[in-house]
């Protein structure tokens, strides 16, 4: 149900949705709503088809959001939110969140890098690729973007590299003796 409400609801309405379940589900509920898990899957999937129908005209914004919310480009600080919900420290969650927004524009420094020395870069990105359209078809969560982490470290990596040895170069034609770092 959250799913198909994100598919064209956006993540206001699958927070309400969540809300909902959570009222309504466990061991020993009074709402009525549904008598087992069959039911219980039944009564959810009926309100989530119905939301859909209703609401077809907001799929492609809700998939802009979807790619923009794995990219942490769209409402961020939803992440920290979403973070409790999956049962993440939300400190941790915003020190990863730092983290990301560090070293994803060095990782596309990282990728510059690669192509001027004419390496390929298409199998780093293709993870980035895959996380993106699990995005669109599913919906946008920290932790699809797992399989792109590994790229993103190692490409950032490479753009400090980048960052360095411009920085040397630039001191060797100033006539400035360069060490290395120990």
């Amino acid at each position: 149900p959250i799913l198909a409400c994100t598919v064209v609801g956006g993540v206001d309405e699958a927070i309400d949705v969540a809300r909902l379940m959570l009222q309504h589900s466990g061991a020993g509920h009074t709402s009525g709503i549904y008598t087992g898990d069959a039911e219980q899957a039944v009564y959810w999937r009926k309100l989530a088809v119905e939301y859909i129908k209703e609401h077809r005209d907001r799929l492609p914004k809700v998939i802009v959001a979807r790619v923009g919310r794995q990219w942490e480009l769209f409402r961020p600080g939803q992440t920290l939110d979403f973070a409790i919900i999956e049962g993440r420290d939300r400190t941790s969650v915003r020190i990863g969140q730092l983290g990301f927004y560090v070293m994803m524009p060095l990782a596309v420094l990282g990728s510059i890098a690669m192509r001027r020395r004419r390496q390929p870069i298409l199998p780093m990105w293709s993870h980035a690729i895959g996380v993106t359209v699990t995005a669109v078809y599913a919906y946008g969560t920290l932790r699809f973007r797992a399989p792109w982490e590994p790229v993103m470290v190692t490409l950032a990596a490479i753009g400090l590299v980048f960052i360095w040895d411009r920085w040397r170069a630039r001191l060797r034609h100033r006539g400035a003796p360069v060490e290395a770092p120990a």
